[in-house]
């Protein structure tokens, strides 16, 4: 995948995010409330598939500490500061999927395992449930996780 391309589609999904469009509806986001963050660390980490393996839930409240550290000692030739990164996460963080929809995204084996997971709440709930047992991260942010800014159907 090119590196535009990649971009492009963090762009979109953090753009369905903050704007509640359905991808199918999608349309340009203006420029607020995107830019009202940094998102240089959680763009350094979609773009780096080394961090994707290193903190495989860097985006969201089971791997962000981790991601932090990373960000603290060797994200600043990537423009991933801690202060970027609290930014960003904390933006991920305003929202029901805590940043793990953004994850999924980048995760082709969850996407194989859970194809809908971003239009069936029952099979979003099924991934929320794989991920506290694969990675040993249960806890309450995962059990009131929901894929806010997607249409989900019940089931």
């Amino acid at each position: 995948m090119s590196l535009r391309k990649l971009l492009g589609d963090i762009r979109h999904t953090l753009s369905v995010m903050f704007t509640g469009e359905s991808p199918r509806t999608f349309q340009p986001l203006p420029p607020s409330p995107l830019e009202e963050h940094d998102w240089s660390a959680v763009l350094a980490y979609c773009a780096r598939a080394d961090l994707w393996e290193a903190y495989p839930l860097g985006l969201t409240p089971a791997g962000r500490g981790e991601f932090l550290k990373w960000c603290r000692n060797h994200g600043a030739s990537w423009g991933a500061t801690e202060a970027s990164a609290l930014s960003g996460l904390n933006a991920l963080d305003r929202h029901l999927d805590r940043g793990l929809v953004l994850t999924y995204r980048f995760r082709p084996e969850w996407q194989k395992k859970f194809p809908h997971a971003l239009d069936s709440a029952k099979q979003f709930r099924e991934l929320c449930d794989w991920v506290a047992l694969k990675y040993k991260c249960p806890g309450k942010w995962l059990q009131d996780a929901y894929p806010s800014g997607f249409n989900c159907t019940v089931g």
